[in-house]
């Protein structure tokens, strides 16, 4: 698999319910991102500002703003690994994605 279609440590990396992208940050030695490499916060960033209502702090904002959407602060809640990978290499796909407990989908831009 050519690098260019490999998720890298400092690949931007963005979430579908987030404000802002973020910088993947692998713990790998070659810099090339393995499956487990989902822990928030730590290989995967904080995307601004999350507008799911299925967050629970954009849910009590939104209520407490009687209904008007707000926003809260992105912490990134992964389940599982990124899927959609290379099945023949270790390596994750730069198509590769993996989701937040808030039904984010989160990729590589």
């Amino acid at each position: 698999m050519p690098d260019e279609n490999i998720l890298k440590h400092g690949d931007t990396v963005s979430c579908s319910f987030g404000t802002s992208p973020g910088a993947f940050q692998s713990m790998q030695p070659s810099g090339k991102a393995q499956a487990g490499e989902t822990i928030p916060l730590v290989n995967v960033p904080a995307f601004g500002m999350c507008s799911s209502m299925n967050d629970p702090m954009t849910l009590a904002a939104t209520a407490a703003a009687q209904g008007v959407m707000t926003p809260s602060p992105c912490i990134p809640k992964v389940v599982g690994q990124w899927l959609g990978g290379d099945p023949t290499s270790a390596n994750v796909s730069g198509f590769a994605m993996c989701h937040c407990t808030s039904g984010g989908v989160i990729k590589k831009l």
